[in-house]
């Protein structure tokens, strides 16, 4: 196992390379160049079952570097296709300069295809329900999130835990109605639901 835990370090994460029996990556509060990001793609460690980022914060030494672009969510992904068949467990919090609000969309659908083994999800409650102050003002792109969400659990058999982490940004109590869809959404395999601070 390798947790990390390395604030105001930048991280090279090649060095998973020569981690072939590693059965769990936690990694935490670290900045990570996005160039440093590109070897995810090629990384496969056939043990790995538990995987966590969370609190990380992406960051560029190039000035021209487009942030909207998200490249940080084509490597992630990368690397949790190659670890389709074996992880079993994932935490995805990732700090709000890194979160561009499409993001989630697109990781869900992803999480969707090829993580289907998965029995453990955990994210930011925010990430159910959008970051951003309008998206809790338009209720359209609530149902948007809560969609993919619902997706999601119900192309995920196997979920058996969802653990939802508290914003660090915003705080905000949840209408009944949306925490009742949320609720609804949930799947009947589900054994343990987790509200963490």
């Amino acid at each position: 196992m390798i947790k990390g835990c390395i604030d105001g370090e930048q991280t090279d994460l090649n060095f998973l390379s020569n981690c072939s029996n590693l059965e769990e990556l936690h990694l935490d509060s670290m900045i990570i160049d996005y160039d440093k990001l590109v070897c995810l793609e090629n990384i496969y460690l056939p043990k790995l079952f538990s995987f966590s980022l969370l609190g990380c914060y992406f960051i560029s030494p190039k000035y021209n570097y487009v942030y909207k672009t998200n490249l940080w969510l084509t490597y992630i992904t990368a690397f949790l296709m190659n670890h389709s068949n074996t992880l079993k467990e994932l935490k995805i919090i990732l700090m709000l300069e890194t979160v561009k609000r499409n993001y989630l969309k697109s990781i869900l659908a992803d999480l969707s295809l090829y993580c289907q083994n998965l029995t453990l999800i955990g994210l930011n409650l925010d990430h159910i329900f959008g970051y951003y102050v309008e998206y809790r003002e338009k209720v359209d792109k609530v149902d948007e999130i809560l969609n993919e969400f619902k997706s999601f659990c119900n192309n995920c058999s196997n979920l058996q835990k969802i653990i939802l982490f508290s914003s660090k940004f915003y705080h905000f109590n949840l209408p009944k109605e949306l925490l009742l869809i949320f609720i609804r959404s949930l799947p009947k395999t589900l054994k343990s639901l987790s509200f963490e601070g």
